[in-house]
């Protein structure tokens, strides 16, 4: 079912038959939590990956390490798992474990196709296309019944390691994905290979490939046969040659295009950053790394340093801002289009040198220099970074002192785009990245990420502190304190690039060809000079306070990783251990049960609807644990969140005012009759205005006005320059009959309609123009509220209860703009009490008073109570939802009052300043202040 099928579908049935539609969809929607067992040779990407997706849909996964037959039937015993699903395995599963449930594994391969080997043979063979098989385990390796499966295109010069960590990844998701929708649907027939034989044309068995298959010959091979014998066997076992006399394991293939570096075959011809150009048959290629048998994986120059000397090899360097853009080795290169800037770096598997901290520093310092006006740092390859270079530490003669060297030289580096005033600056990360790497990224203006990348924001693992300033980059990410940042880090788990976006961590996920879609948002940031200007001059001087704060912070993480790799032995053991590949004995505590329970034991499946992060994790200043000992629910508090959106709208006007010393934004409210509850919110909302600055007109009509006089006052104060808002307070406390509330939202010009009612301002809602629309503050406070959570929307069922234009739907439209499945439905909707206790989200805004009881919400939501009404006691205001009965149920619940009542408040107040701003804007043609200046201080990250 589709939005486009859904509204249609409905028109046509009586009230009874909506209903059961609705239910029918949310069965198919709801993608109930399934119990998985994630059981996995290693936690490798492809691993990481499927245990991040899988989680931000809410299933519970338990990730067990296969390590032996009578560890994997303990693990199915007591995890009782409703299927297990296997990414990466070089073990065979016990046939009564296979016997007992659906065991699925990915196959790197056509439907088909078997063997340990096949990514390998894939690459030599130089398939065009590829493929990706999620078969069920069975008696014959690799030739299971077929669950899903997915082709790709292999693109040119791709390695083994590339394919893997990209296409098959990606592949591998849908597969899961697909499966998932059939195990739903009560699917239980998977295909035989033999059944399918478009499918099956490609497919054979293929023995694993011998060392012979992946010798180079320098003699016999042409360029061509050496990249393919290499990019074979990426990143493992590496293939066999012989350089300078010496016999080794080759990696990083590269083609040289230029004549200048040409010579007999397997002649070193040159160095270039630790990388070897060795001439073949018909032209030349450079090895990057290699190691001998039992060593490490190193710089091939460093490998051969000895050899290199002693025949006067000499060094041939590449200017990163060089324009020779033929193929050769290159490390670093700079490309600019207009006023785009892009540093592009590719380290062998992410990990940074010294050398190459300092030379990447100072092609950026070089690249500062330039006129362009947005500076891209993008990563390139398999990953964008991983920090510092552990086979290198390793191998030095005094680790801890290389160790040191590299994370001072890293520091060095993301102290440099930290503290970049001359442009704007993106971080564009295309691939995976971890621990140092992360926080280089987040030391740029804007984090831009590749979907589908995964984040490790860690170090604990490794027996390290860290540094890269992470103590004053994460905390301002997260909009958080420092607290809730070292449990981002001390969790040492992996988040997806949806995840990391929702925490703040990242400002957009670009799905499609990464590189096309960063040149095309760096274009959405070149807006005019002076706007860049101001955020230039804004920047500097946020900079120039925090700047004692900063050197701080890297004081303090430098003084802990000085212990750490000078006095404790955890770094040393653990870096050892990682380089030299040891095998896991047990699967690691962290990694047991990430998820936890939010009834802290409650085994309900449902129970884990909130995500791993959602409740592990974070934790939010302004999230506040209830106290009663039976709930572990977290109250979503508007209050202190308003207050720091107040600040900003507070910074944004002073500044405004620094150049038009005349600026006051105005709202103009009108109000008929004296209702006491309008009374109370003009009250909130006058007082929130004069703290920030904000000039009240407070327009008071008794209750005889007459459709015509109300009017003409709005027309009045459309006229009105001095005015930026126009609210009209509702309901009216009128006892003319003939007032149609509708007509006059409609009057209010769409450029002050800061409530966002009137019907301009609905149907570009309804559009997706968010740039032009003033969206309705309740639903920006209820999407904030979402966001402080952390409570994945994707994918995932919401119910909105309610279908005011006010409230409920734009806020059914926000969500689904979110990813969300939402089910709009009312009070007199047939089942609301059964459409809510089905929803992963719940946002009660009917207008009745403690509607939502304890059986209307499952176990686990997340619960926001739009509602605001007298307490049917008399004593003080209650929400839709009777709190008492409901919070101990919830993931997350807002509170009445203190939930959504402050923050819509504080969203009003953005959309005002916002609406002056963009006028100032408009009147001097790109010359004065701009939106910028309030960006960020309204609700979804769009």
């Amino acid at each position: 079912a589709t939005k486009d099928t859904i509204e249609p579908a409905q028109k046509q049935c009586s009230k009874e038959r909506k209903i059961t539609f609705a239910m029918k969809l949310i069965g198919a929607l709801a993608q109930r939590p399934h119990n998985i067992l994630l059981l996995s040779s290693a936690y490798n990407g492809l691993t990481q990956r499927l245990h991040t997706h899988l989680m931000d849909r809410g299933h519970r996964i338990q990730f067990r390490l296969a390590l032996s037959e009578d560890s994997i039937q303990r693990d199915v015993d007591a995890v009782k798992p409703e299927f297990v699903l296997c990414p990466f395995l070089t073990r065979r599963i016990p046939q009564a474990v296979c016997a007992s449930q659906p065991c699925l594994v990915l196959h790197p391969g056509v439907v088909a196709d078997g063997g340990p080997s096949s990514l390998d043979w894939a690459v030599l063979r130089r398939e065009a296309e590829w493929g990706v098989t999620l078969l069920q385990a069975d008696k014959e390796l690799d030739g299971g019944p077929v669950w899903s499966h997915r082709d790709f295109h292999v693109p040119e010069g791709s390695s083994k390691a590339s394919l893997y960590r990209g296409p098959v990844t990606d592949a591998a998701v849908e597969c899961v994905d697909e499966f998932l929708v059939k195990f739903r649907s009560g699917a239980r027939t998977p295909k035989r290979p033999g059944e399918m034989q478009k499918a099956t044309a490609r497919g054979e068995w293929r023995d694993r490939m011998e060392a012979s298959e992946r010798t180079v010959d320098w003699r016999t091979d042409d360029t061509e046969t050496v990249l393919r014998k290499v990019r074979c066997s990426d990143s493992t076992p590496g293939a066999l040659g012989s350089l300078l006399g010496r016999r080794l394991r080759l990696f990083g293939a590269h083609r040289e295009e230029g004549e200048e570096l040409r010579g007999e075959p397997g002649r070193l011809l040159a160095t270039r950053d630790g990388a070897v150009c060795v001439g073949t048959g018909n032209g030349a290629v450079w090895i990057s790394h290699a190691r001998v048998e039992g060593g490490v994986k190193l710089p091939t120059a460093s490998v051969l340093a000895e050899e290199i000397s002693a025949a006067g090899v000499e060094e041939v360097p590449y200017s990163p801002f060089s324009s020779d853009h033929r193929a050769t080795f290159r490390e670093i290169w700079y490309e600019q289009v207009e006023h785009v800037g892009i540093l592009n770096f590719n380290f062998h598997n992410g990990a940074m040198s010294t050398d190459q901290c300092r030379r990447l520093t100072e092609a950026y310092r070089e690249a500062k220099q330039l006129d362009a006006k947005v500076l891209i740092l993008q990563g390139n390859g398999d990953f964008f970074s991983n920090g510092i270079h552990l086979n290198v530490i390793e191998a030095a003669p005094r680790p801890e002192q290389e160790a040191w060297s590299n994370i001072c030289a890293i520091d060095d580096l993301v102290r440099e785009v930290l503290i970049n005033t001359r442009q704007v600056t993106v971080s564009a990360v295309q691939a995976n990245a971890g621990a140092g790497g992360v926080f280089l990224a987040l030391a740029a203006d804007h984090v831009w990420l590749r979907r589908g990348c995964v984040l490790n924001p860690h170090y604990r693992t490794m027996g390290l502190f860290g540094s890269e300033y992470w103590t004053y980059s994460l905390p301002r990410r997260l909009q958080s304190s420092a607290t809730a940042a070292e449990q981002l880090v001390n969790a040492c788990l992996p988040i997806s690039a949806e995840r990391a976006w929702w925490l703040g961590l990242a400002d957009r996920v670009i799905p499609g060809h990464f590189p096309s879609g960063v040149r095309h948002q760096a274009k959405g940031l070149l807006t005019g000079p002076q706007e860049t200007e101001d955020f230039l001059r804004a920047k500097a001087a946020r900079l120039a306070a925090d700047r004692p704060v900063m050197e701080e912070c890297r004081a303090r993480e430098l003084s802990h990783m000085r212990q750490d790799m000078f006095e404790r032995a955890e770094f040393h053991a653990a870096r050892r251990a990682f380089v030299r590949r040891a095998r896991a004995k047990t699967t690691p505590e962290r990694l047991l049960d990430p998820q936890g329970s939010v009834r802290g034991g409650d085994d309900d499946a449902s129970s884990s609807s909130c995500s791993l992060l959602t409740r592990s994790i974070v934790s939010d200043p302004v999230v506040e644990e209830t106290h009663s000992a039976m709930s572990k629910s977290r109250i979503l508090k508007g209050k202190d969140r308003a207050a720091q959106i107040a600040h900003r709208l507070v910074q944004a006007i002073t500044k405004q005012k620094q150049r038009q010393p005349d600026f006051e934004p105005t709202l103009a409210i009108v109000q008929v009759g004296d209702r006491p509850d309008s009374n109370l919110y003009i009250r909130q909302k006058t007082r929130l205005a004069k703290k920030i600055g904000v000039r009240v007109e407070h327009i008071r009509l008794p209750r005889t006005t007459s459709y015509l006089e109300v009017l003409g006052h709005i027309l009045k104060l459309n006229e009105s320059d001095s005015v930026n808002g126009i609210v009209l307070q509702l309901p009216l406390d009128s006892n003319q009959s003939s007032i149609n509330v509708d007509r006059l939202l409609d009057a209010i010009d769409p450029k002050k309609d800061v409530d966002g009612l009137g019907s301009t301002n609905r149907r570009l809602l309804q559009q997706g123009n968010l740039d032009e629309a003033f969206i309705s503050c309740a639903p920006l406070a209820s999407l904030e509220l979402v966001k402080m959570s952390g409570v994945p929307v994707k994918d995932v069922v919401a119910v909105v209860i309610g279908n005011s234009n006010m409230v409920g739907k734009p806020t059914a439209m926000l969500l689904s703009m979110l990813g969300a499945q939402v089910v709009r439905c009312d009070v007199d909707t047939i089942d609301t009490q059964k459409l809510a206790a089905s929803a992963q989200i719940v946002v009660a805004a009917a207008g009745v008073a403690k509607l939502v009881r304890q059986d209307w919400v499952r176990k686990g939501a997340l619960v926001i109570d739009c509602g605001c009404s007298t307490n049917p006691d008399g004593q003080g205001l209650v929400g839709d939802v009777y709190f008492q009965e409901v919070a101990h149920r919830t993931s997350y619940i807002s509170p009445v009052p203190g939930g959504v009542g402050p923050l819509a408040v504080a969203m009003l107040m953005s959309n005002v300043v916002q609406a002056a701003l963009k006028k100032v804007h408009y009147q001097s043609s790109g010359s004065g202040a701009s939106v910028r200046d309030v960006e960020n201080t309204v609700a979804p990250r769009w």
